[in-house]
């Protein structure tokens, strides 16, 4: 995790059998389903949520739906139209603030998300890790 090799952190994990977060049977069921990129499946395990919390469940389905809108924008075989990818914003904008929804929008003006100076980094597996911390932070 340190070195923010996630991806090489979840190979080992899946073919050790070995979890580097104690999490628990249900954080560490969420956990495995965004790091592996499940979107649906987590979703309908975050459902219930809704009812108890609303405010908790729009906050971790924001970075379920965020994290998913980058990895729309990263794939560069087949990178969605301007209208797909709009529709999709459209989906996130009541589940954010509007800082947070003029700085997704920021991103449909670069070529590639990595030319944003806090995602020169990126790579789909740390952000689906960063995703579950923010979940986790909500759901803690």
């Amino acid at each position: 995790k340190s070195k923010r090799l996630i991806g090489a952190m979840v190979a080992l994990e899946d073919e050790t059998g070995l979890v580097t977060d104690d999490l628990g049977k249900e954080l560490g069921f969420l956990r495995k389903l965004v790091l592996k990129g499940s979107w649906e499946s987590a979703e309908t395990f975050l459902r219930p949520l809704q009812a108890t919390t609303p405010e908790d469940y729009n906050r971790v389905i924001f970075a379920v739906r965020k994290q998913q809108f980058l990895e729309l924008l990263d794939s560069p075989d087949s990178r969605p139209d301007l209208p797909e990818l709009v529709q999709v914003l459209k989906g996130l904008e009541g589940l954010c603030s509007t800082t947070e929804f003029k700085e997704l929008c920021f991103f449909l003006t670069l070529s590639s998300i990595r030319e944003h100076a806090e995602y020169r980094g990126w790579t789909a597996a740390a952000g689906r890790y960063a995703a579950f911390q923010a979940m986790l932070e909500v759901l803690h």
